[in-house]
């Protein structure tokens, strides 16, 4: 069997929207002699270029963005998509500028009712397959991210949004899966889009594991993690620092024990 191993980026190899750290860029090194490496993000490619070290990427390491409906591989100097586009615009025909009224709506909520919340801009991001929509502005940098992440964590400021996000939705469609994305923003798409939607990807041949941090019902991670849960092939972490231990007891279990790259974090 071909062994197959997933990351999530932020909170797993990155810290949110920032570098991936050296212990796992050397860890990932290491894994690509052994098994084939990938990135399932909800971000895009784009984003996930600005976060990885080129040399990952030629060494071997694939991207799967937007949920794992995309997939991509750095081939030959260039990067090549080796998926078919699917599109949630098409997906839900007339619902989706009543999407958009609503995601604009809680926009216009959050700056009445928040005026403590730090503003930035790109609010609403369309993906191809997926809508996240962050109410600080994608554009926030790390000082606006904390201050964010702190008042959310005293006061659940994105658990209150989601509720009355979820219910909002449902006058749009019955067919929106909602979850948290990240440490500031949420993703709305279509039912059955999650990220389990990448091990349609690869072959019977293949085991497949996955890493994450948002492995709870509400988070991203959810679905992939609960598909490899009953087979012991998914792990939750709490932060990068976390990640290289992972990749260490995933390189034990598929006996990658031949060479010296082969040793434990830290």
């Amino acid at each position: 069997m071909k062994n197959v191993v997933l990351f999530d980026l932020d909170g797993t190899l990155t810290p949110p929207r920032q570098r991936i750290t050296t212990e796992n860029h050397s860890k990932i090194l290491s894994l690509l002699k052994h098994a084939r490496v990938g990135i399932v993000t909800g971000s895009t490619l784009s984003y996930v270029i600005e976060q990885v070290d080129p040399d990952l990427f030629q060494a071997g390491l694939e991207v799967f963005p937007c949920n794992g409906t995309e997939h991509w591989r750095w081939e030959g100097g260039s990067w090549m998509m080796l998926s078919q586009p699917i599109s949630m615009r098409d997906y839900l025909g007339n619902d989706w500028r009543q999407l958009h009224k609503v995601l604009h709506g809680m926009q216009g909520d959050v700056m009445e009712v928040m005026p403590e919340i730090p503003l930035t801009g790109h609010f609403v991001s369309y993906r191809g397959s997926m809508v996240n929509w962050c109410p600080i502005g994608r554009e926030a940098g790390p000082d606006d991210r904390k201050t964010f992440e702190d008042l959310d964590a005293s006061l659940k400021v994105r658990m209150g949004l989601l509720v009355t996000l979820r219910d909002r939705l449902s006058s749009v469609s019955k067919k929106l899966t909602l979850k948290l994305g990240g440490s500031t923003s949420f993703d709305i798409y279509p039912q059955g889009w999650d990220k389990s939607y990448v091990l349609r990807r690869f072959a019977d041949d293949e085991t497949v594991w996955f890493v994450g941090d948002r492995c709870g019902p509400t988070g991203n991670d959810h679905e992939i993690y609960e598909a490899l849960r009953f087979h012991e092939r998914s792990f939750k972490v709490d932060g990068p620092d976390e990640t290289p231990h992972v990749i260490y007891d995933i390189m034990l279990r598929i006996g990658a024990t031949d060479d010296e790259s082969y040793s434990p974090p830290y």
